[in-house]
């Protein structure tokens, strides 16, 4: 199992369901989806949401995830930051983003876990629950 796996599925996911996407709540926060064993879907995780300079290259902006306003001062995930971009694609019936997201403790952005996310074409950012699932 690699790092980026053990993070996402076992601590982040607390082992007995999937990371499976995140929801926009409004256009300052949303919170992470997960599926259960049986099917049903749970949110935990909330973060602010920011356009920021991006940790990976600070001369564009990213969509930034941050998720400290919403955890305890001893929490493993009180550094934890993701960065999202949207790819347009032409021919696709939506919106295809990526991210990379990390903690400070495990190495922050130069060991940052990627994934990619997809956003129906209906869907516009600042529309309340937006659904963003995995790929």
């Amino acid at each position: 199992m690699q790092e980026s796996e053990f993070l996402t599925q076992t601590l982040f996911s607390r082992g007995d369901r999937l990371w499976n996407g995140k929801i926009f709540v409004n256009d300052n926060f949303g919170t992470n989806r997960f599926i259960t064993r049986d099917g049903v879907s749970q949110t935990e995780h909330k973060f602010e949401l920011l356009l920021s300079p991006s940790k990976i290259d600070p001369e564009y902006l990213s969509l930034v995830l941050r998720y400290n306003p919403f955890q305890s001062f001893f929490s493993l995930w009180r550094t934890m930051r993701d960065e999202m971009r949207v790819l347009r694609l032409d021919l696709a019936d939506g919106e295809v983003m990526t991210g990379a997201g990390c903690m400070a403790w495990s190495g922050g952005m130069l060991n940052a876990s990627p994934f990619c996310a997809y956003r129906k074409s209906e869907i516009k950012v600042g529309k309340r629950n937006e659904e963003v699932k995995c790929l």
